[in-house]
């Protein structure tokens, strides 16, 4: 893949969240609406991408008293199959703390809308990198009190750009220009739209293995290999013509992190940690 930034980046945006109707004996109820507690990455497909696919998607999900979210509803499209599909599967993987009603738990339905529209995110990714290439400089040019400060910043330039970044074509191209060269070339055949967000964390532990806080960015790097993993599965099951591909890359993922994190534990029933 080409490390060129498109000119025009996608962006996800999550709107008129609430719960919406209840069972009628709770209409007078000391109930409390659920809360988010987290949510997976959020998925902008690359064939509505290419095709200038925008619109919104409301959705009613039924969340359980445990959280979950127990079942999805389509309410009004967004006009594409490809849209509602990924707004569906981002919505199954929502974890909320449960609705109360008179301080126990209840299951209720929550009405959700998804916007996916066009955004010029061009300045903010050459800023980031900019930012970024910077910082290594003076890192590697600098006394020991200013460069832990220095690191700081770097840790969280790439936190919030893997936070704000939700196109993953645009993301890859951006990081490839970061990253170590032998990291980039590693990688250079796989960077297509499934993000590869652990990647930053790989590489500020390479460079900076005395950071005070490298545990920190390690429980990060764990977060993003959960995050990239689920994110390249659910694209698996949007367009299923990518399942071998995609197959592929989780493969290579995993042979990378047993190969270079020994430490680190992938087991797909118990999840991904960090062995002591």
């Amino acid at each position: 893949m080409k490390t060129i930034i498109k000119s025009i980046a996608a962006l996800f945006l999550l709107i008129n969240f609430g719960c919406s109707t209840f069972n009628e004996e709770m209409q007078n109820t000391d109930f409390k609406n659920p809360t988010i507690k987290s949510q997976p990455r959020l998925l902008y497909p690359k064939s509505a991408r290419e095709n200038n696919y925008s619109g919104k998607t409301e959705v009613v999900l039924l969340v359980s008293k445990t959280g979950a979210v127990d079942d999805v509803q389509v309410v009004k499209s967004s006009g594409f199959g490809v849209l509602d599909s990924a707004s569906i599967e981002f919505s199954k993987d929502l974890v909320f703390n449960p609705a109360t009603a008179y301080g126990e738990p209840v299951s209720c339905r929550v009405k959700w809308s998804i916007l996916y529209a066009f955004s010029d995110k061009i300045s903010y990714i050459e800023s980031y990198i900019q930012q970024v290439k910077e910082l290594y400089s003076l890192a590697n040019n600098s006394g020991n009190s200013y460069r832990d400060e220095i690191l700081n910043r770097i840790y969280k330039l790439h936190t919030e750009f893997i936070s704000d970044m939700w196109d993953g074509e645009n993301f890859n191209a951006a990081i490839a220009r970061v990253v170590l060269p032998e990291t980039s070339r590693e990688w250079r055949y796989v960077w297509d739209d499934n993000p590869l967000s652990f990647l930053l964390y790989h590489d500020f532990i390479q460079r900076f293995p005395d950071y005070d806080s490298l545990s920190v960015v390690k429980d990060e790097l764990i977060k993003s290999l959960k995050a990239d993993i689920k994110y390249i599965e659910r694209t698996s099951i949007i367009n299923p013509g990518r399942f071998q591909k995609n197959q592929e890359l989780i493969m290579k993922i995993r042979n990378f992190i047993k190969n270079t994190y020994p430490q680190i534990e992938l087991n797909e029933n118990r999840g991904i940690d960090f062995n002591s």
